[in-house]
């Protein structure tokens, strides 16, 4: 196999890990918004309060995956530009250093953790109301 398509590969997963998450994050708060209290002053109740605030932040680590992400390219590649004069559609550009995509990675585990953590408590809060 070649390694350009392992790393599409990669990428098609990734991308696939990232919009699941998403729709999963999104399909939480649904879940919470369903089991909240009508007749009480809360708005969300006391035991969905920390899976709600963990799917946030798994939204907001979504979020930051995709703009770390674009600013990373954008100044590594704005950088190369003034370095060697390359203009955008040529193969003029030096070898990205690993470190490169570390903080981008990170929130993308991140997002995966949180999903996950936020799960575990939130069907934890639902098995003990069913």
């Amino acid at each position: 196999m070649e390694l350009k398509k392992a790393w599409e590969n990669r990428d098609l997963f990734t991308s696939k890990a990232s919009e699941i998450t998403r729709q999963l994050g999104f399909s939480g708060i649904a879940v919470i918004w369903i089991f909240k209290n009508g007749g009480t002053s809360n708005l969300v109740p006391d035991d969905l309060v920390l899976p709600l605030f963990l799917l946030v932040l798994t939204l907001l680590a979504d979020l930051l995956h995709y703009i770390a992400g674009s600013l990373e390219w954008q100044l590594f590649t704005s950088r190369q530009e003034k370095k060697t004069g390359a203009k955008e559609g040529t193969d003029n550009i030096a070898d990205a250093p690993a470190w490169l995509n570390y903080p981008h990675t990170c929130f993308f585990y991140s997002k995966l953790v949180l999903l996950v953590a936020s799960y575990a408590v939130l069907i934890h809060a639902m098995s003990a109301r069913l």
